[in-house]
């Protein structure tokens, strides 16, 4: 909430599920027609009356969630809708990114598949077993590895321990053992950052890669390892969570999906990114449009209290 821009994205996000919201949900809120009809009363102001707008927003009390004191907006310069498209025919990167990871020595020693599936995804990879190594580049930018530290526990270090976010006040001076080397979260955070500015930053140039979060995990063994998940963001605007709307007959089925646009990565030496997946690929922005009118932060959490008092009221 430091950002506009990131406030925005998120205003954003809430007013496209209460477009979608369910029948459900909609037949509860009938039941008091002041607050259906102040769901649909989104008001759009100019950027110039914003500043006045998120005081007039910030001065309100809300019972049914709490703002977080001395919240500092940054107002940017210009506001704009930004479409983005996957970027394709990527597999045939995987050579020089796979040499990237593990060295040219090891990728001609291993024994590379071409694999075509159902849904339009393709892409290189190879597997082995026996020295514990795993890479993949798909022809939608989606990249995942593993190397022997990570490879018998991949995406699965063990129980959670604790969360320290990166880009807020945690205390990062904590510090745990990885095979035998004391590492604290600020070390493990640099090491990361470092590991992708150097890495993978240029492989999505057009956003900026930061380490946001990271989790302790601790095996049924007793190994530590690290979880670290870092960010994308187009000026300024993070990209987490995305929304893409399916095609479905179905109308039973959720018309809606997410899709993580962040980094994902384990560490279970001090020294060593022991796997990573981009989750859904390399995202391109595509078209820009300024916009002179935006939705009001007040309208936006005035709308968020009311799908508030209507949920709770269903769970009583």
């Amino acid at each position: 909430m430091k950002n506009l821009k990131l406030l925005a994205a998120a205003v954003a996000v809430v007013l496209a599920g209460c477009a979608q919201t369910p029948d459900s949900v909609r037949s509860s809120a009938e039941k008091d027609s002041k607050e259906r009809n102040e769901i649909t009363a989104i008001q759009y102001i100019s950027s110039n009356k914003l500043s006045d707008d998120i005081d007039n927003a910030l001065d309100k009390s809300y019972t049914q969630f709490d703002l977080r004191e001395n919240i500092s907006v940054e107002l940017p310069e210009d506001y704009c809708e930004v479409d983005f498209t996957q970027i394709s025919d990527y597999e045939e990167n995987y050579e020089k990114i796979m040499t990237r990871i593990f060295g040219k020595d090891v990728l001609d020693r291993e024994n590379t598949v071409h694999d075509e599936t159902g849904d339009g995804m393709v892409s290189y990879s190879f597997s082995n077993d026996d020295e514990k190594m795993y890479g993949c580049v798909g022809n939608n930018g989606f990249i995942c590895f593993a190397k022997p530290s990570a490879f018998d526990d991949l995406f699965n270090g063990g129980n959670k321990v604790k969360i320290y976010h990166i880009d807020r006040d945690d205390d990062l001076s904590d510090s745990y053992e990885l095979d035998g080397t004391s590492v604290t979260i600020k070390q493990a955070a640099d090491f990361a950052q470092e590991w992708l500015d150097k890495n993978y930053a240029d492989l999505e140039p057009d956003l900026e890669i930061a380490v946001k979060t990271i989790i302790v995990r601790q095996s049924d063994q007793g190994i530590y390892s690290f979880d670290i998940h870092a960010s994308k963001k187009y000026n300024d605007v993070l990209l987490d969570d995305l929304v893409q709307m399916t095609d479905t007959s179905d109308e039973s089925m959720s018309k809606m999906k997410y899709i993580t646009q962040g980094i994902y990565m384990q560490m279970f030496k001090s020294d060593e990114i022991g796997s990573l997946t981009n989750g859904n690929g390399i995202l391109i922005p595509k078209k820009e449009k300024s916009v002179d009118k935006i939705i009001s932060l007040s309208s936006a959490m005035g709308i968020l209290k009311i799908l508030l008092q209507i949920l709770m009221r269903k769970w009583r």
